[in-house]
């Protein structure tokens, strides 16, 4: 009577072990989907860093030479600004020996 015992309870610990096998496969196949999902998660990150970094790099150079140029916008208005006061002055000077001779 005893030797019936034990087989269906040693028949019932394989089941157990065969089941709690097959939970300890699908567990470890969803921490291998899930380490997965994480590295392609990490190199999309990645990706976006490296890019956002490169696209720091090209505004910080477009910033240095939007200022460069209007450096030398500046300059060049003050040129034309001096210029334009030195021509006017000559039109006065002109105009003004025109009406001495008139």
């Amino acid at each position: 009577l005893e030797m019936m015992v034990e087989r269906p309870a040693s028949a019932g610990r394989k089941d157990a072990d065969a089941q709690t096998d097959e939970k300890d496969l699908d567990g470890a196949s969803g921490l291998s989907e899930m380490r997965l999902r994480f590295q392609q998660q990490d190199e999309v990150l990645r990706q976006l860093e490296s890019d956002r970094f490169s696209q720091r790099l090209e505004i910080a150079d477009l910033v240095s030479t939007s200022k460069e140029q209007a450096a030398r916008l500046t300059e060049q208005l003050n040129r034309l600004t001096k210029d334009n006061t030195s021509l006017k002055a000559k039109v006065e000077s002109l105009l003004a020996t025109e009406e001495s001779y008139a």
